[in-house]
């Protein structure tokens, strides 16, 4: 138990070291230039790179943080352009990988010319998500259980159950932190267990909006929504029905009546 103990352990300190040394060659003497409606970003030591990024061309803006990086007052921000899998052509933008809050808030001003606080109240899915996400976990751990049968190990077969319960309390953290925030010309989704990411999403930027709803979602009222950008999707999964149908009205009215001009 002690030997498992410490390669755990030596496993753990293993791989912050190895992140923490990938990151400072990756991005060594990061460097970022703020200008009016554009970003230029400078790093590496063995390769260099040079980004530019217009404002104009950015789809979605997210930024994450954990608890370590919330007591530094740091965030990762990920600024996302058009993304092609054409001839193997990706334009992903670019990351930040140590702001500030003051520093946050004017990259966010210099793409938006907008404010990042939060106004609205917050929306969460239904709480039948997690019921969901429960019986999907009894399939592992049945199968699990099974094998210790099998192999005439039954009494090992407690292992199962601090595994069971560890998973579904990072389940649980999950549905916790999920939130959606419906602002004037953005929706807000904030959702992780351990890295909180919270994504902007520019009304102007939405190409596609789709409700989807499976039968078990029927006699809940409940669905899913999604909103595609030239840089990916984002889905809210199980939320209100109706809330959706307003949600999704709203966009496309949005969308119809200011007749934005998508780059």
């Amino acid at each position: 138990g002690l030997l498992i103990l410490l390669f755990i352990l030596g496993l753990i300190l293993f791989v912050v070291l190895f992140n923490l040394g990938r990151t400072l060659l990756t991005y060594y003497n990061y460097q970022i230039q703020l200008k009016k409606q554009h970003l230029t970003v400078s790093y590496g030591l063995t390769d260099s790179h040079i980004i530019a990024v217009p404002s104009n061309k950015v789809q979605l803006f997210q930024f994450q943080q954990n608890y370590f990086q919330k007591l530094m007052n740091l965030f990762e921000v990920k600024i996302k352009q058009i993304e092609s899998s054409e001839n193997n052509k990706k334009k992903k933008g670019l990351i930040v990988p140590g702001a500030d809050k003051t520093e946050l808030k004017k990259i966010f001003n210099v793409i938006y010319q907008s404010n990042l606080d939060i106004k609205s109240n917050p929306y969460k899915p239904h709480k039948r998500i997690l019921l969901l996400k429960f019986l999907w976990l009894c399939i592992p751990a049945f199968i699990a259980l099974m094998a210790f049968y099998f192999s005439e190990n039954i009494s090992y077969s407690w292992i199962i159950l601090p595994f069971f319960a560890v998973s579904y309390l990072l389940i649980w953290c999950g549905y916790r932190n999920e939130k959606l925030y419906i602002e004037s010309d953005f929706i807000v989704l904030k959702k992780g267990i351990w890295d909180i990411s919270t994504t902007y999403l520019q009304v102007s930027k939405i190409q596609k909006v789709s409700i989807r709803q499976s039968y078990f979602q029927e006699g809940k009222h409940l669905g899913s929504l999604d909103l595609d950008t030239a840089a990916g999707t984002v889905t809210l999964f199980y939320y209100d029905f109706e809330l959706l149908q307003k949600l999704a009205n709203e966009l496309l009215c949005k969308i119809e009546k200011n007749k934005y001009k998508w780059m």
